[in-house]
């Protein structure tokens, strides 16, 4: 009678059976006149377990869990395909793409998903620019997803008049954002007096502006001569 198959076969592993001159012999056999030796062998199993964890970033740096049942042959290597969303990137460091499948079912694997991390920048642009313009802000970065804060510092320059930023964004995307401001020049009103009182309509002129100056009034009181202005 053949013995029943060991008790004692590590994890992951199954026993193939005992043979007999390379033939697999169950229950009984005839005993021949010589010695016997029945061979046994494990072979591992197919259907062993392991783990996939998932890790994607918050925008508060902490990560979302998920996990995936994985089987595979013991003693054998397992292999994730890291597939990112869109706005993530797979961080190599932290992750383990790939490991020998255990036969105690305990092997993980993880993948770890970062947020994309990109620039804001500011520069002032155009033809006019203030002979001691301010400087732009300070580009500041920010991961995928996150709520870009809008600048409100005031610029402010002598015979110009800021305009304002072109190409804000309220939420980072999947790209570096420049955003571009512009200058004008300020208008200032051209008035005149004669004697004291006002003389016509005041003009707005454009600073830096050739402003062409009005004649010589011609209503001059009879005994008198325009000066000039």
């Amino acid at each position: 009678t053949v013995k029943a198959a060991p008790s004692d076969i590590a994890e992951g592993y199954h026993f193939s059976g005992w043979k007999k001159d390379g033939t697999v012999v169950t229950g009984s056999f005839e005993m021949p006149a010589k010695a016997v030796e029945l061979i046994g062998s494990t072979e591992p199993n197919t259907n062993t377990a392991y783990t996939i964890k998932y890790y994607k970033e918050n925008l508060d740096g902490t990560y979302a869990e998920t996990e995936v049942a994985g089987t595979g042959t013991t003693g054998t290597k397992a292999t994730v395909t890291a597939s990112p969303e869109t706005g993530f990137h797979t961080n190599t460091t932290k992750s383990k793409l790939s490991d020998t499948i255990t036969g105690d079912g305990k092997m993980e694997l993880a993948v770890y998903y970062d947020r994309d991390v990109h620039s804001v920048s500011y520069s002032f642009t155009g033809e006019v620019h203030p002979e001691n313009e301010p400087k732009a802000p300070e580009t500041k970065t920010y991961k995928y997803g996150a709520t870009v804060e809008k600048n409100t510092d005031k610029f402010e320059a002598t015979g110009y008049v800021f305009d304002g930023w072109t190409g804000e964004v309220t939420t980072m995307g999947t790209a570096d954002v420049s955003v571009t401001g512009t200058w004008s020049y300020a208008n200032y009103a051209v008035s005149y007096k004669l004697d004291g009182k006002a003389y016509g309509t005041a003009e707005d002129k454009e600073y830096k502006s050739s402003v062409t100056v009005k004649a010589a009034p011609s209503d001059i009181a009879e005994g008198y001569h325009f000066s000039g202005w």
